[in-house]
């Protein structure tokens, strides 16, 4: 009967000291869960004056450094290349749709002309 006993309370000391150890994590959480809400509402108010009245530079994002394509050349040309591939590819679709109205008779009908549908 005593193992048992020594078993209970070596099982009951544990246990206590999990639930210490649980409600010290859970301080830590909350502890951590307001430092980040401190710094959200920190980084969202910006740092204006009563009687200031005017923007400053600090109250704007910075802009991204990227250069717009038509200060780069290479650029320049590859966006026309882009634009004269996409006409070309757009001109062959049209001819191949028009060459589909132009076709020749069928062998076993006996035409002797191009027949051009008037449903187009």
């Amino acid at each position: 009967m005593q193992p048992l006993l020594d078993i209970i309370k070596r099982l009951s000391t544990e246990l206590a000291a999990a639930y210490a150890e649980i409600a010290n994590l859970r301080q830590q959480v909350a502890q951590l869960q307001e430092q980040a809400i401190q710094q959200s509402t920190n980084m969202n108010q910006p740092n204006h004056h009563e009687d200031d009245k005017y923007l400053s530079s600090k109250d704007f994002l910075a802009l991204p450094s990227q250069t717009p394509p038509w200060h780069n050349p290479q650029r320049i040309s590859e966006i026309k290349r882009s634009l004269t591939e996409h006409e070309q590819q757009r001109r062959l679709q049209w001819q191949e749709a028009a060459a589909r109205f132009l076709q020749p008779p069928s062998e076993n009908q006996g035409f002797q002309y191009v027949y051009l549908p008037t449903k187009a």
